[in-house]
Order: structure tokens, then C-alpha cells, then sequence
């Protein structure tokens, strides 16, 4: 996912978090149930610490690979990195 833009922000619960804004091709499970698809989508990952450190101005314009794990029963990122 090509990452287009970031916000570091506060959870309600007080805890550091940040939303990072990335472009992506549809998937074909989407292109197939989704009535009409065009060009790419634009999906929002919510990044948790301790991973908040690699985020930085460097990473605009990089592809995010996303390492993720089940965690207490959901899955959880547990891991980013950038290319």
C-alpha cells in the first residue's frame, strides 16, 4: 500500500495512535461483489505503539508492509515496514 498521508493523534482512552491514509487496488473479492469499481481505494490503518516511531515525513510516497499476528483473538499489526 503506497502511503499518502499520516496524522498522529490521542485515543479516547488517552493512548497514542495515528491513522495513516494509504492507496490501494481493489481487491478481485471486491471488483466481484461491488456493483461498480474504478481507479484505486483509499483506506485508513490505525498504527498503535510501539510502532508510532516509524512513522515520519520519510515514509510519504513509500509502499507499507504490514506484518500482522493474532492477538487475544483478533488480528493485530504488529509490525510495519517501508519501501
Amino acid at each position: 500500500m503506497l502511503v499518502i498521508g499520516y496524522c498522529k493523534l490521542t485515543s479516547k482512552k488517552g493512548l497514542p495512535m495515528a491513522k495513516v491514509q494509504c492507496v490501494r487496488d481493489y481487491t478481485p473479492e471486491e471488483v466481484a461483489r461491488l456493483d461498480g469499481v474504478g481507479g484505486s481505494c483509499v483506506e485508513d490503518i490505525w498504527i498503535y505503539q510501539p510502532l508510532l516511531d516509524k512513522l515520519t515525513p520519510a515514509c510519504i510516497s513509500k509502499e507499507m508492509l504490514i506484518t500482522a499476528a493474532w492477538q487475544n483473538g483478533r488480528m493485530a499489526i504488529t509490525d510495519i515496514n517501508f519501501k
